[in-house]
């Protein structure tokens, strides 16, 4: 998955330091704010969890022997679920 990683120029110990620094930041203003703070907490840490997942490797086309990668992109089975349901 093309958008499923760093973007330019951030390398893992970046990565962990700005989330460390951001967690901090929204712990201090949760005391002080309102519970949305913390759900977007939330929202980052599962982020950051599905970044580093091992199970993203599933969506890793690229190690897949081209001839099936050649063959699922070929295969007439595709074409007609594009051309929908079959007529009566």
């Amino acid at each position: 998955m093309a958008d499923l990683g760093y973007p330019p120029g951030m390398y893992p110990g970046r990565f962990r330091a700005r989330r460390e620094l951001l967690s901090f930041l929204n712990q201090h203003f949760a005391e002080r704010t309102t519970p949305e703070v913390l759900d977007r907490e939330a929202i980052y840490e599962k982020a950051d969890r599905m970044i580093h997942s091992p199970l993203t490797k599933a969506f890793d086309l690229s190690e897949e022997p081209i001839a099936l990668r050649q063959g699922v992109r070929h295969e007439s089975i595709w074409t007609g679920m594009l051309d929908g349901p079959p007529s009566c």
